[in-house]
């Protein structure tokens, strides 16, 4: 595959780094909302404006073949709306350094500027709030999390503005820092030869504990509790680290726009992310005043609750955008 070109199963992506993608509508899409998605499945017949970006964080180390399944579904949803993507790998978490974070989200943020200007020009002549069309955002686990956060605060460094989100879907996030889910979170797809296995669940576990249990042990910030508190913060939280100098006491403010409904989904079996860690988050968002829905499934696994559950899973992302203020 060159250098410059997407995977295949991402062929009508434009790429625009290593982990940022964008797609862009043809000409001949029409700006609608007719609430379905061919034949697939139904979907709630609402009529209404479909977002005018939507920004999809992957969950760490997906493939490419997994991240299409979603962003087929989008294009099928709503087809005039472009779609930013931006991948998540391990080295985002382990082995970024803050200068070479903010050259990653260099692209992102240009295309959502870009958007923001189209979109401030589009609403001088759409006064009714529902007529407008805005910024669906769409993250899946601490991975996904981590980059619509760390996008947010890159945006809010470069305009002094917050992300203009109208609405958030957080899909199995976000999860506290532990060390045993942390391993087998790692660990996921690697062989089961015990002679691969274990040497590489011994080097995460010295990754984990540098880098995540023994700075917080000595209750420095780590890039878990950065993301914990940031998602929180993303929407209405006062404290936000400097962006380019982690661990800094700069406050930004919200680094997205506090009217934007939020909605977790997520599954009381999921071995990575738990449950109650995500309804502890949610229940601190709407402890704070913030738009929260949370949507459970059963027995689902990680970042699979629409696989098992199309209808349920798209009606509550279109419920969301739909809340949209």
């Amino acid at each position: 595959m060159a250098r410059n070109k997407p995977p295949v199963e991402l062929s009508s992506f434009k790429r625009l780094n290593h982990k940022t993608y964008l797609w862009t509508p043809p000409p001949s899409a029409k700006r609608n909302n007719n609430g379905s998605v061919t034949n697939q499945i139904s979907m709630p017949s609402t009529a209404g404006t479909p977002p005018d970006l939507i920004l999809i964080g992957s969950w760490m180390n997906a493939s490419p073949r997994h991240i299409a399944k979603f962003t087929e579904y989008y294009q099928l949803i709503y087809p005039s709306s472009p779609i930013l993507l931006l991948t998540s790998s391990t080295s985002d978490f382990f082995f970024n350094t803050a200068s070479k974070e903010a050259t990653d989200y260099e692209p992102a943020v240009a295309t959502v500027r870009a958007y923001v200007d189209n979109w401030s020009a589009y609403c001088q002549d759409h006064s009714t709030p529902g007529e407008r069309g805005g910024l669906l955002v769409h993250g899946f686990s601490n991975g996904g999390g981590g980059q619509v956060a760390f996008l947010a605060e890159h945006y809010k460094a470069a305009t002094s503005h917050p992300l203009p989100a109208a609405a958030v879907i957080l899909d199995s996030l976000p999860g506290r820092s532990r060390f045993r889910v942390g391993i087998r979170t790692l660990s996921f797809g690697l062989p089961m030869a015990w002679y691969v296995r274990w040497p590489m669940q011994l080097a995460f576990a010295v990754l984990l504990a540098v880098f995540f249990q023994i700075p917080h042990a000595l209750g420095r910030q780590t890039l878990a509790t950065r993301l914990w508190n940031d998602l929180n913060a993303v929407i209405s939280g006062p404290r936000l680290r400097e962006v380019k100098k982690r661990g800094s006491a700069n406050e930004m403010g919200a680094v997205i726009r506090t009217e934007a409904p939020r909605c977790y989904i997520y599954s009381d079996v999921d071995e990575f992310i738990l449950d109650h860690d995500i309804e502890d988050h949610a229940d601190e968002a709407d402890a704070k005043g913030l738009k929260v829905k949370k949507v459970k499934f059963t027995g689902t696994k990680h970042v699979e609750h629409m696989r098992a559950d199309p209808e349920r899973y798209w009606g509550a992302v279109k419920g969301t955008w739909d809340a949209r203020a």
